[in-house]
């Protein structure tokens, strides 16, 4: 049975590895459930997902094109890419999706890393930074490490210098061992 929008988690996470299940569960308890019990955020394959979708549909018989009609049909929701996403419950209507008007779960993240699965601390920031936005980058977290290795250096330099002006029997470590 194929993912659909209109799952509930329950569902959802019968087809899903276990560890997918449990980051499903944290999301859902962490940021919360809609009002029909689908969660705000959620982890699914790629391959299990379909949508209906509306659009010119062709019947045709071999190479031959019978006829064209506009219809909705059940598709692959993503066939450019094979892989987790984490999606987030959107109430926006979409013309192209029949069924938008109880919300619909648009991707937001499919970059997992070098083995392509998903871990519940990268997902958790994920989702604060869709919600909060980004308050670190890289470059900040690498002043923050600067400006701490700035100050260890600075405070152990100080007790050097505080041991080195001391009287000569109160040297640290000069001709003795410390224990």
């Amino acid at each position: 049975m194929p993912v659909t929008d209109k799952m509930p988690l329950g569902q959802l996470n019968n087809h899903l590895p276990p560890h997918i299940q449990a980051i499903n569960k944290i999301l859902a308890e962490d940021y919360g459930k809609d009002l029909l019990g689908r969660p705000k955020f959620r982890l699914s394959h790629s391959a299990l997902s379909v949508e209906k979708r509306l659009g010119i549909k062709a019947e045709m018989h071999g190479p031959i094109i019978l006829r064209e009609y506009l219809g909705s049909a059940e598709v692959p929701k993503y066939k450019y890419f094979n892989g987790y996403v984490l999606e987030q419950l959107v109430y926006l209507l979409n013309e192209e999706l029949p069924d938008s008007d109880q919300g619909h779960y648009e991707p937001k993240w499919t970059d997992w890393g070098r083995d392509g699965v998903p871990n519940i601390k990268a997902a958790r920031l994920i989702v604060r930074s869709i919600l909060f936005g980004v308050k670190h980058t890289k470059s900040d977290f690498e002043a923050e490490a600067a400006a701490e290795d700035q100050a260890s250096y600075d405070r152990f330099r100080a007790e050097i210098e505080d041991a080195s002006t001391a009287g000569s029997g109160e040297q640290i470590g000069y001709g003795k061992i410390l224990i």
